[in-house]
């Protein structure tokens, strides 16, 4: 078992010398980028609970469940330029967050205990978005996050460069949920259709849908492939806790 995020987690040092341009040309997979402290040292992907066949044009096999998460232009930031900060990101600290709406304390449980349930460690974000509109309205840069939490309890102190949000901090005392993220995978040519079977936080139970709410994101079974689907523009790797606050 590999050791799970924790906010105060020091990132290994690397080691090795083509390792940086390797991430940031997205080149590297995922066993290379556990070896060279990018991502975290997990079991196999055999050993982490059940598993789709991989997709063409990606490294990546989706795990069930996994989440189903929009994506696209924020801030003014491009998806492309989202991607390459974070994997700048990867390449100094070993992780990175992707910050979206903040939710309750009981539905990221909700997400965890059925991560739990399903055996799994790690599992992906699958990331759609083709017409995603940026959410920011006005000419401010956003807010760069300074701190992160598990459970909207304790916090600590996160890297200052790591993401930004379009939002103040709620009553809460958070400005946003973000995904706990050791690699990003930009596949080409891969179409899903959105999955029909979802898990409903709020209720605690999983649901049978035509189709998916198009807002937010969703604990999902394993998308489906399909030739006039959804187009795929990100999968993240996540690791343990999955996902976290940050303000």
């Amino acid at each position: 078992m590999g050791e799970p995020y924790r906010v105060n987690a020091v990132p290994p040092p690397c080691t090795h010398p083509n390792a940086k341009e390797d991430v940031l040309r997205g080149g590297l997979g995922p066993d290379d980028a556990s070896h060279y402290g990018f991502a975290s040292k997990g079991p196999p992907d055999h050993e982490v609970g059940p598993l789709i066949p991989k997709y063409p044009g990606s490294p990546m096999p989706f795990p069930t469940p996994s989440f189903w998460h929009p994506v696209g232009p924020h801030i003014g930031s491009t998806l492309e330029a989202i991607v390459a900060q974070k994997r700048r990101n990867l390449v100094s600290y070993g992780y990175t967050f992707w910050a979206f709406a903040p939710r309750t304390v009981a539905s990221v449980e909700a997400w965890r205990g059925q991560l739990r349930e399903h055996g799994l460690t790690r599992t992906v974000a699958v990331c759609c978005g083709d017409n995603a509109v940026d959410p920011h309205k006005g000419d401010s840069l956003g807010i760069w996050m300074r701190e992160s939490s598990e459970d909207l309890l304790t916090w600590a102190p996160m890297p200052t460069d790591m993401t930004n949000y379009h939002r103040p901090p709620n009553s809460k005392g958070s400005s946003a949920s973000a995904f706990v993220v050791d690699e990003i995978e930009v596949p080409e040519g891969v179409r899903v259709t959105p999955p029909s079977r979802w898990f409903n936080a709020t209720e605690g139970r999983w649901e049978e849908t035509r189709r998916l709410p198009t807002r937010g994101e969703y604990l999902v079974g394993a998308p489906e492939e399909a030739s006039k689907g959804r187009r795929v523009r990100l999968v993240l790797r996540l690791r343990e806790p999955f996902v976290v606050w940050v303000r």
